[in-house]
């Protein structure tokens, strides 16, 4: 997990904090850290959670914008 400072780091990802693969790849990323910090964020991406499923754990889906 990586906490951005630089401003220029911030305006290429988007947000405060980014969790990128080994393979480069965003895995997550968001402005604030939910509950239980990057623990929860690594849990999240996993699969994993402390209690219940997953899919709990990241609340429900956003409704898609239809065009």
């Amino acid at each position: 997990m990586i906490h951005l400072t630089d401003p220029d780091a911030r305006a290429v990802h988007g947000t405060t904090y980014v969790l990128v693969r080994p393979d480069q790849h965003v895995a997550w990323r968001g402005s604030v850290l939910p509950d239980g910090g990057a623990r929860a964020v690594l849990d999240r991406v996993r699969g994993r959670t402390r209690s219940g499923t997953a899919a709990e754990a990241l609340g429900p889906v956003p409704a898609q914008r239809v065009l």
